[in-house]
């Protein structure tokens, strides 16, 4: 009996204890007015690639193509919930709200890179219509949500895609945005998980 009420003294004390992370507690209220504008990237996102009769993708069917994910990016697996069961019924998480933050700014400053060198490439043609909007989602995601902001010093080099009017470049956009696409529904989920703040429970 006093075995057991050891055990069960100790798992109160495990319950009530809060998790600790290394972030700072004011990225929280960053995160919770980050999420509008995350919402509005992934519905710009959305326009663009189901939009009937696209310029940006004339000449070929945008769904039917694969699609491309940055390679070596950490976002999925930083922004994962883990939780570990201790005392039969109690969880406990284990995630980084500083690793996954720092791990959508770096793939949100890739794409911003990205697209706009196939903005200014199609500087001449009516398809850059098509991809300024995506390009005021990110900015403004960026603007009103700290954690994501990027300073101009941090831009990565990128190299020119070339003339993106041509068949196979389009296509390759084609993928890209699908990619993208995929990243900003993790990131919605990421940050409505952050918002909420049931990992610090």
């Amino acid at each position: 009996t006093t075995c057991l009420m050891m055990v069960a003294l100790m798992c109160r004390v495990t319950m009530g204890t809060p998790v600790r992370t290394s972030m700072d507690t004011a990225s929280v209220a960053g995160a919770q007015s980050c999420t509008e504008h995350a919402k509005t990237l992934l519905t710009t996102l959305k326009s663009v690639l189901n939009k009937d009769k696209p310029t940006l993708f004339h000449g070929f069917k945008c769904a039917d193509l694969d699609t491309e994910v940055i390679p070596n990016s950490s976002t999925v697996a930083a922004c994962q919930p883990y939780e570990d069961t201790t005392c039969s019924d109690q969880r406990r998480s284990s995630f980084n709200e500083t690793d996954c933050l720092a791990s959508m700014r770096e793939d949100l400053r890739h794409y911003q890179d990205k697209l706009a060198e196939y903005a200014e490439s199609l500087s001449k043609f009516d398809a850059v219509t098509e991809l300024k909007p995506i390009l005021i989602s990110v900015r403004d995601l960026q603007q009103n949500c700290p954690p994501l902001s990027t300073n101009e010093t941090e831009k990565s080099p990128t190299n020119s895609p070339g003339p993106v009017d041509s068949f196979e470049e389009r296509m390759s956009l084609c993928k890209q945005l699908k990619g993208f696409h995929l990243r900003a529904v993790t990131m919605n989920r990421a940050l409505g998980y952050v918002s909420a703040g049931d990992y610090k429970r």
